[in-house]
Parts: C-alpha cells; sequence; structure tokens
C-alpha cells in the first residue's frame, strides 16, 4: 500500500517524505522513484552515515535521482532512539500530511503522528478490517480521533 500511495502522490505532482527505514519507508521511497518522483528521506544520523545499512542502496538511488537526504545531525553522527524521534518531528514539520500506513503501538511513527497533531498537519492512517499487533497503532490513532481513516483496500 505504502508503494501504491507514493506513485499516486507523485502522480498528483507532489513529493513523498520518509525515513529510510526498512519495511514502509523503503516502499514509499521505491514506489516514488519507480513512478519518476523525487523523494526525500529524513534520517536520524548524519548523512554520510546510512541507517540501515541495508538501505545504502536506496540512499544512493534517491541522490542519483535527484532526491534529498536530510538529517538535522551533523556528520559522522550515529543513529540512537533519541535522534529517530527528532527524526519523527522533522518529517513532521516538513510534511503537508502524515499518512500512516501500518505501525505497531508503540511505535516510532505515533510520534510522527503526534508531532503533526500538534504543528496543525493533517493525519490519515490505513484502517483494517482486522486489528493485529502490526497495525495497532493505527487503530490506537483512529479510535481515539488522533488520525482520519484511509480504506486498506485503496
Amino acid at each position: 500500500m505504502a508503494y501504491k500511495l507514493a506513485e499516486k502522490v507523485v502522480r498528483e505532482g507532489k513529493t513523498v517524505l520518509s525515513g529510510l527505514a526498512l519495511g514502509i519507508d523503503t516502499s514509499a521511497h521505491l514506489g516514488c522513484l519507480d513512478a519518476g518522483g523525487e523523494t526525500i528521506a529524513v534520517v536520524g544520523s548524519g548523512i554520510d552515515i546510512v541507517h540501515p545499512k541495508e538501505n545504502a542502496w536506496l540512499q544512493e538511488r534517491i541522490k542519483f535521482n535527484g532526491g534529498l537526504i536530510m538529517s538535522e545531525q551533523p556528520p559522522g553522527t550515529k543513529v540512537n532512539p533519541t535522534r529517530l524521534i527528532a527524526r519523527c518531528r522533522l518529517q513532521a514539520a516538513l510534511a503537508d500530511k502524515v499518512i500512516v500506513v501500518q505501525c505497531s503501538n508503540p511505535s516510532g511513527t505515533l510520534h510522527t503522528a503526534e508531532f503533526a497533531r500538534r504543528y496543525g498537519k493533517p493525519v490519515y492512517a490505513v484502517k483494517f478490517d482486522d486489528t493485529t499487533p502490526q497495525n495497532a497503532g493505527n487503530e490506537y490513532l483512529l479510535e481515539n480521533g488522533l488520525a482520519q481513516p484511509l480504506n486498506e483496500k485503496m
């Protein structure tokens, strides 16, 4: 779903911003790139350190295709939990809206959603037919009126 949403965003002439993490972030960046768009990866380390290392190829592809790797951390800074939360804050500040495709509870993604709400940005969360540990964060956001629903069959 992240891949398809990213393709849709590109067709609307918009930019995809995500965090270069494995899984959903990777899918969003790839959907954007495969649709011919430019994407921004906000990272929690210095831009000279790839985190996670498994996405070094993706970071290079983003740069090669005119995208941007962005960090508020100085070069040489390694990632840690506090810096990942800071990354969430920066993502929310830069985004027009936040779309939560799938997250557990607890999850770093919930930090991004909370920052977005503080900044007055709309938050959307995919609504799944069944709640699982993998999408319990989505359910939390929706049940508490913290996000607007998106249908999983989009």
